[in-house]
């Protein structure tokens, strides 16, 4: 594995030097208050489209375009996220001060989507969203890039694998505190800090309780409160809502590690702390060596955070912006 030298460090020091400080506060609600008025611009400028795809799946996605746009990114949002996230919306708004178009992809039933299919979301759902991300490229003439947060990043990289033959294809792929082993993510989240998994529990049985109401003949019967941890959530959505044997069968299904990037086929680097309390570091040293692969490992930044000071920008913001600006003006 080739560690990706930049000379862009992220380093934190103080309070902002906790994991759990910088895991909470990049989706917490004072974040969300000051970005939602630093991006008024940018979500001003925005408008939602709906990406049709040939199985009949509809996806939402909202396409905020630039004047003169210098390239066109592809944004994935982490699992109970949307389009709307802190996080997006932060990048999302770098990007397009620094003359990009951005789309930012809501995964099925994630956003305002629930209404557009009437079959669940689960992680194993790769093939609708490197669709969504071929035909969002083919309709562009611009340099693409695609870039995605935890389990956005793990699509991401997954995506990665299977972008040879896109019409347009993409130029690099960064993929954020990616998940990699689905099966230590749901142990850190059993065992680890509470708050995380009260987070990602409470956020999914609303995302749930909105499907049982717009599908009742389908959901009307499942008891999401049952569900004692997110463990039991997830082995009720395999038995009951996936063609899955098992829930080992299913957390195999979109597990990245051994050789399975291997198969990438562009320019991809891996952004992730040390010290991010969701994700086991240890899981990206089974990561293999590979000319288009590029890992960095920062100390600091905990779980897709890299907050950088008391104003809550985060590192990743004009980092990611300036890193794309410099392969474009490379080709330039």
């Amino acid at each position: 594995m080739r560690l990706h030298n930049s000379g862009m460090t992220f380093s934190a020091s103080g309070l902002l030097a906790n994991n759990h400080v910088q895991s909470i506060l990049t989706s917490g609600p004072l974040r969300r208050w000051l970005i939602h008025r630093r991006v008024q611009a940018y979500q001003n400028a925005s408008c939602k489209e709906i990406i049709a795809l040939a199985d009949a799946t509809r996806l939402l996605a909202v396409r905020t375009r630039s004047a003169k746009p210098r390239g066109l990114v592809i944004m994935l949002h982490g699992w109970e996220g949307s389009a709307n996230s802190s996080y997006m919306l932060a990048l999302g708004d770098a990007l397009w001060r620094s003359g990009f178009t951005t789309v930012r992809l809501n995964f099925r039933d994630h956003g305002d989507s629930h209404y557009l299919n009437s079959g669940l979301f689960h992680s194993c759902r790769l093939q609708e969203v490197v669709q969504a991300v071929r035909q969002i490229t083919s309709d562009s003439k611009l340099p693409t890039y695609l870039t995605g947060f935890s389990l956005g990043g793990n699509f991401a990289l997954r995506t990665a694998c299977h972008a040879a033959d896109f019409p347009n294809p993409l130029q690099h792929v960064f993929a954020i505190s990616p998940v990699l082993v689905p099966k230590h993510v749901l142990h850190e989240l059993e065992h680890g800090f509470p708050v995380y998994e009260h987070y990602f529990m409470r956020k999914w049985r609303h995302s749930l309780r909105l499907k049982q109401e717009l599908f009742p003949e389908l959901y009307g019967d499942c008891d999401w409160d049952k569900a004692k941890g997110v463990y039991a959530m997830t082995r009720i959505l395999v038995e009951h809502y996936t063609d899955f044997d098992s829930i080992d069968d299913y957390l195999a299904g979109y597990t990245i590690n051994n050789d399975y990037l291997l198969q990438v086929q562009v320019p991809t680097t891996i952004i992730t702390a040390r010290d991010d309390p969701i994700i086991p570091i240890a899981d990206f040293a089974s990561l293999p060596v590979h000319p288009h692969l590029q890992l960095e490992i920062h100390q600091h930044g905990g779980h897709c955070g890299f907050i950088s000071n008391w104003q809550l920008h985060s590192w990743l913001e004009q980092t990611l912006a300036e890193r794309i600006n410099q392969q474009i003006k490379a080709h330039e």
